[in-house]
C-alpha cells in the first residue's frame, strides 16, 4: 500500500485535469468495494456497524445497490446506510447456540 502522506502530498500539488483523473479513480475503487461487499450482504442477515463510536447489532430489512436498511437490535429503530459500513456477524434466521 502506498505511503498515504506521500500521496496526500502528491495530490497538495496536482492542477485540476490531475485531480480529476485521481477523484475519478477513487471513484471507480468504491465503487469496486461496494460490488464487493455487497455480493456478500442480503436480507435477513445480522450485521454490525459503529455510528458515533457506538457499535450497533441489526438486522437488514432492505438493500440498494449502494445503501442497506437495518433494524436495530439493541435499540429502538431502523438506519440506512452505506453497505461498506456493514459487517455481517450472522444470519437472523439461524437458530442459536442451543438450537431453538
Amino acid at each position: 500500500m502506498a505511503d498515504v502522506n506521500v500521496v496526500v502530498e502528491e495530490i497538495s500539488v496536482m492542477i485540476d485535469e490531475e485531480l480529476d483523473t485521481t477523484s475519478n479513480a477513487v471513484k471507480d475503487r468504491r465503487g469496486e468495494l461496494r460490488e464487493e461487499n455487497a455480493t456478500e450482504l442480503s436480507v435477513g442477515q445480522v450485521v454490525e456497524f459503529t455510528r458515533h463510536a457506538i457499535t450497533y447489532t441489526g438486522e437488514i430489512t432492505r438493500l440498494t445497490d449502494k445503501r442497506a436498511t437495518i433494524e436495530v437490535l439493541d435499540a429502538s429503530g431502523e438506519l440506512t446506510l452505506s453497505q461498506l459500513d456493514c459487517v455481517v456477524v450472522g444470519n437472523a434466521d439461524a437458530p442459536d447456540d442451543d438450537g431453538y
